[in-house]
């Protein structure tokens, strides 16, 4: 594209309807060799109609409204067309004759609210200068890019970087899969390679994080999310004894003292948050997560075996516990586990049988046939049956 400005200026020659189409089309012929060595590095063909259909405006469309006729490409395909000539209408052809509008491209028709081709030949070069191997797609009007990058530790994250109207005057803004999001530095000269690069300084800074993460899936027994994400700075832990912990974790210092909440019998609670303000000054960043914790809490904390098996099905689906608490009121359903489990296999899931009693009396089409109460399951709503309490 470089050598072909440099052989001739389009923009010097005469302006002639012959010359400019010949030149237009020339341009899509150098452009075409252009993109050829870009178009396998693509990661879809979705991605190829992008950059095709915006071909207009890389290649200089600022005399299509003026001049006639032109040869182009809409979604891939040639088309060739009659667009309005000076002296002539705007909806009419070289002969005077009624042109459709709809027959064109909306990037022929002169449409006010489409990017400049200017913005189209910047994005273009600078998504080269990322890589266009890190391009997972891209808006039809490039409003929208979306890359993908890699930390240190492999993990994937997927980076959008939307782009304004006026780019590259105003800054881009970014979304990303991570718990905060850094803040864009931009200047005039900045550029789509300066904008990844700063998302991956942040990805740095987090690798503490997500570490500290991990390492309390591996210890301790996580109850909630069961499928944490990369931007997830919070989960909940099972102590025991129908008691859990809600730990919210610092992006900036995921090795210091956590906030946290307790739930659970009253008082249990009381005890555990007592044993926390007694024992904070125990903590110590240097040491493992869990060792900390339980050292502030004065007790074993049980492990992920614990809260996990092959089927996933532990907790109750009504009640999220995994034992019933201990009370003389439950008889000997007192501190037990789920004891049943939902028929369909694309749900199977587990509940106490007192809470799925108790659920079914609170729902209005429930039936009741003898001692057997009919309903239907909370989460998939296939059929289940529990006796009535005696």
């Amino acid at each position: 594209m470089k050598l072909f400005h440099e052989l001739i200026d389009l923009n010097k020659l005469p302006m002639s309807s012959f010359v400019i189409n010949v030149s237009i089309f020339l341009r899509f012929i150098i452009f075409d060799l252009y993109i050829s060595e870009h178009v396998l590095m693509c990661r879809s063909n979705r991605h190829i109609n992008v950059i095709y259909r915006n071909m207009f405006l890389y290649t200089g469309t600022a005399h299509l409204t003026s001049h006639s006729p032109l040869f182009g490409l809409h979604r891939g395909r040639f088309f060739f067309g009659l667009l309005p000539c000076e002296g002539r209408g705007r909806d009419s052809d070289s002969m005077g004759t009624p042109v459709s509008s709809a027959a064109f491209p909306s990037e022929c028709r002169g449409d006010s609210t489409l990017p400049s081709p200017a913005f189209y030949r910047a994005v273009y070069s600078q998504i080269e200068e990322v890589g266009w191997e890190h391009l997972m797609g891209a808006a039809e009007d490039l409003s929208c890019l979306t890359f993908r990058r890699l930390d240190k530790k492999g993990r994937v994250h997927i980076l959008e970087i939307s782009l304004p109207r006026n780019y590259p005057e105003s800054s881009p803004t970014i979304a990303a899969d991570v718990p905060c999001i850094n803040e864009v530095v931009w200047s005039e000269k900045s550029r789509l390679k300066d904008v990844v690069q700063q998302f991956d300084e942040h990805l740095q800074k987090l690798q503490e994080f997500w570490s500290t993460m991990d390492d309390i899936d591996r210890d301790l027994c996580v109850v909630y999310p069961k499928e944490s994400s990369l931007a997830t700075s919070y989960c909940q832990i099972g102590l025991g004894n129908d008691c859990y912990l809600l730990l919210h974790i610092s992006t900036s210092s995921p090795r210091s003292l956590p906030e946290c909440r307790f739930f659970g019998p009253d008082s249990a609670v009381v005890l555990m948050r007592n044993n926390w303000k007694k024992n904070a000054i125990k903590w110590k960043v240097d040491k493992p997560f869990h060792e900390n914790l339980a050292a502030l809490l004065e007790r074993e904390l049980p492990g992920p075996s614990v809260s996990s098996k092959d089927d996933g099905q532990v907790d109750c689906g009504i009640c999220y516990a995994q034992y019933l608490p201990v009370d003389d009121e439950l008889g000997a359903n007192s501190g037990s586990a789920p004891d049943y489990t939902c028929k369909n296999p694309s749900c199977s899931k587990a509940f106490h049988t007192v809470c799925l009693r108790d659920w079914l009396h609170s729902i209005t089409t429930t039936r009741k046939s003898f001692d057997v109460l009919f309903g239907d399951c909370p989460y998939c709503s296939e059929p289940v049956a529990v006796k009535v309490n005696n």
